[in-house]
């Protein structure tokens, strides 16, 4: 049985896994934005970037969290799998598991994206 402070600590925890698993699913709809093809390495690569870290804080260490931001971004009809496998990196425990690769579906191609010379444009 857990004592109230030990208990107090893991509520604290869940909340703070809660709360990053929240701001890694917006950083992966900007991700998407941005990349036709999304993998959990790659994106796991991205969130240890500065910029990213900055915005969310540093990512757990356990990177079983990103199976709900992924989860949530499927439910959301942000990604659909492509059919194709990768092998991932390996683990802790030193085993590389095959992951699916998934197309975004919120990708915005960059010629077609809103910049400075289309916006002087609209302006003009």
């Amino acid at each position: 049985m857990l004592s109230s402070v030990d208990a107090a600590a893991e509520r604290r925890a869940a909340a703070a896994r809660q709360r990053w698993i929240a701001k890694a699913g917006g950083e992966l709809e900007r991700y998407l934005r941005d990349h036709h093809e999304f993998f959990s390495d790659d994106f796991w690569d991205h969130l240890h970037g500065q910029r990213s870290t900055r915005r969310l804080g540093s990512p757990p260490g356990d990177r079983r969290l990103l199976g709900a931001v992924v989860r949530a971004a499927e439910r959301d009809g942000l990604i659909a799998k492509t059919g194709e496998y990768r092998l991932s990196r390996p683990s802790s425990a030193g085993h590389a598991a095959p992951k699916p690769v998934w197309r975004s579906l919120v990708f915005v191609p960059p010629s077609t994206r809103a910049g400075p010379a289309s916006r002087e444009v609209a302006a003009g």
